[in-house]
């Protein structure tokens, strides 16, 4: 197991209020009704045309009626605005709890492990989650409890991963980045958010129609892509169809060696994926697969 400190480069928001579930049912594309007291789910913050305005991680809080929203520090600006929007008669509230709580991401394990480590420490919760591509466990509470935290889990999460670490892992696993993969013109399915983020049994929430359909139809316009190449590559470079010097897609991430990457691909040159190239001829791709 290793650990994957998330204090500062997550934000944390609770919402609490008897209309808490109600409300951030409708603003999310995932069920919050699947959280129980150790699991909690991801979810797309989408606009009415179903693209994206943000991920994030929901988690039951330590008191009922409470849920703790987590998501990248890059979206503080615009992505607590948009879920605060339509909060108007419900009895709801938001708040913040960035900097008065710690957050922790152990790799490789459950809750039911995790959960009586810190169990003596008030308000701090363990909560299953899927991040970066594999099922983990999420530790949050006050930040006075952080060291009192750490001390616990010190004995299992032997190694904490630095960014780059991190990173290589992220790609290794398939996981879209919100920066890399993942923007405001991103559509749930174009980059493998359906299977985890996405719920098509709840009821109505904002995008859930352009979501729907996309599943109904079953196309997109482009993909994400996992490949291996011969040779070390960087972010940006640019795909082409063998023959042609029109693009067809773009490495959005690469891991520390240089030749695992990841990749948004259009969906036409996913046709004859052995005649995706670099278009700068620096290297071969070894390997191409749709994660979609």
């Amino acid at each position: 197991m290793s650990s994957i400190p998330l204090t500062s480069s997550h934000h944390r928001w609770q919402l609490a209020g008897p209309d808490a579930a109600r409300y951030l049912n409708g603003q999310i594309s995932n069920d919050v009704h699947r959280c129980t007291e150790t699991t909690g789910i991801a979810a797309c913050v989408c606009n009415a045309k179903g693209k994206l305005d943000g991920i994030v991680h929901v988690s039951p809080g330590s008191e009922p009626d409470h849920f703790i929203v987590d998501f990248p520090a890059e979206l503080e600006d615009t992505l607590p605005l948009r879920l605060e929007r339509y909060l108007i008669a419900d009895d709801a509230e938001w708040s913040d709890l960035t900097d008065s709580t710690f957050q922790i991401h152990i790799t490789d394990t459950t809750a039911d492990i995790i959960a009586p480590l810190v169990a003596s420490l008030d308000g701090v919760v363990a909560i299953s989650q899927a991040r970066f591509g594999a099922l983990g466990v999420d530790v949050i509470g006050p930040i006075a409890q952080q060291s009192a935290a750490a001390d616990a889990l010190a004995p299992i999460a032997t190694i904490t991963l630095d960014a780059q670490e991190l990173e290589d892992l992220r790609i290794a696993n398939g996981a879209p980045r919100w920066g890399a993969e993942l923007t405001p013109d991103t559509l749930p399915k174009e980059v493998g958010l359906e299977p985890t983020h996405v719920s098509f049994t709840k009821g109505c929430y904002i995008g859930q129609e352009t979501i729907s359909r996309m599943k109904t139809a079953g196309k997109v316009r482009q993909a994400l892509c996992k490949l291996t190449t011969s040779d070390p590559v960087t972010t940006g470079m640019e795909l082409i169809v063998e023959g042609s010097d029109k693009p067809c897609g773009t490495i959005t991430s690469v891991d520390s060696a240089g030749t695992t990457a990841l990749a948004l691909v259009k969906r036409a040159a996913l046709e004859s994926p052995d005649a995706i190239a670099l278009a700068t001829n620096c290297a071969k791709i070894s390997s191409l697969t749709s994660l979609v």
